[in-house]
């Protein structure tokens, strides 16, 4: 068997001391900087590019990751380019650096786990699509995982956007709990840490119970508190002008038919979250906001779904620096 098959099933088992970290973590103390409201500085309307950084082949009954019914084949790694207003943020997409990682990554394989061909770094591929890296004002980490937050050490100077929960989570840990739930040295962290602007929540959004922030203050990209997965998970949504809106999950569900059939993980995906309970209330509550709804486009970090779009990235942005 090679390497990469037992990837899924050792961070199944580094999953699986999430509620016991969960429970056993000292309340940080840490201070971070606020994420303020910010007023708009112009009317460009919110764009949104998939991009692929990798894939992997997990092994075994499909059902006991994905969920029964869920047809997701193959893991894609996938980050998110957002254009709203003025700024181009990343979301997620990217594993911590091999150096960065702990020992049980190395022997999955570390990034030779995954399919990673030689320019599908997010830098790489923003390079070929014809924008700067420079020009990424803000990274998203949608949780602190490995394959989410470990874009942060590719844009060194940039800032990251993480809810105040998984923040203090991640500062509270010991650090062999850290690596082990988070797939970075917890040295490492420190760095990235210090570039936290931290998401408070306020109101519910829509008709939802989940907590929320308004970045811009008109809808146009609200923050949701959706934990499970680990304690501080969010998710985006993103109001299109055309009066569509775009649900950006992380992890909170494997796929889009996760959320519109309210599908959760199998008993194998389930070991990855911090609190299954929670996360499943956590999907039905996506699953009450979307449905069926044809005026939801919903993108996760995993779905296969996504990678069908691979290499349609540079199209899509040239699209969306062209509004």
């Amino acid at each position: 068997m090679k390497r990469s098959a037992w990837l899924p099933l050792l961070m199944a088992v580094a999953g699986a001391l999430g509620a016991l970290v969960h429970q056993g973590c000292a309340s940080a103390r840490t201070a971070f900087h606020a994420l303020a409201v910010q007023v708009p500085r112009d009317t460009t309307p919110p764009r949104i590019c998939p991009l692929v950084v990798g894939s992997l082949q997990p092994v075994g009954p499909r059902a006991l990751l994905n969920g029964q019914g869920v047809t997701n084949d193959t893991t894609a790694v996938t980050a998110y380019l957002i254009r709203v207003h003025s700024e181009l943020i990343l979301v997620d997409g990217g594993l911590v650096p091999v150096e960065q990682m702990p020992w049980f990554m190395r022997l999955a394989g570390g990034h030779g786990a995954y399919d990673l061909p030689p320019h599908s770094s997010a830098r790489a591929q923003l390079k070929e699509a014809g924008v700067d890296p420079s020009r990424i004002t803000l990274i998203i980490a949608t949780h602190g995982h490995g394959d989410h937050a470990g874009i942060a050490e590719s844009f060194p100077t940039t800032p990251v956007i993480m809810s105040r929960d998984e923040a203090e989570w991640i500062a509270g840990m010991q650090p062999q709990r850290r690596e082990a739930l988070t797939w970075r040295h917890a040295d490492a962290w420190d760095a990235v840490l210090a570039r936290v602007r931290a998401v408070s929540w306020s109101g519910p959004f829509m008709t939802t119970s989940l907590p929320s922030f308004d970045w811009f203050g008109d809808g146009s990209l609200v923050f949701l508190h959706t934990p499970g997965h680990t304690p501080g998970s969010m998710s985006l949504v993103l109001r299109h002008v055309d009066g569509t809106q775009s649900l950006v999950a992380g992890d909170a569900a494997l796929a889009d038919e996760s959320v519109r059939q309210n599908i959760p993980m199998g008993y194998l995906g389930r070991m990855l979250d911090a609190d299954p309970n929670q996360a499943i209330t956590t999907l039905s509550a996506l699953h009450a906001m979307v449905g069926q709804d044809p005026r939801w486009r919903v993108y996760t970090a995993h779905d296969e779904e996504t990678l069908a779009q691979r290499h349609n990235f540079s199209t899509c942005v040239t699209e969306m620096m062209r509004d």
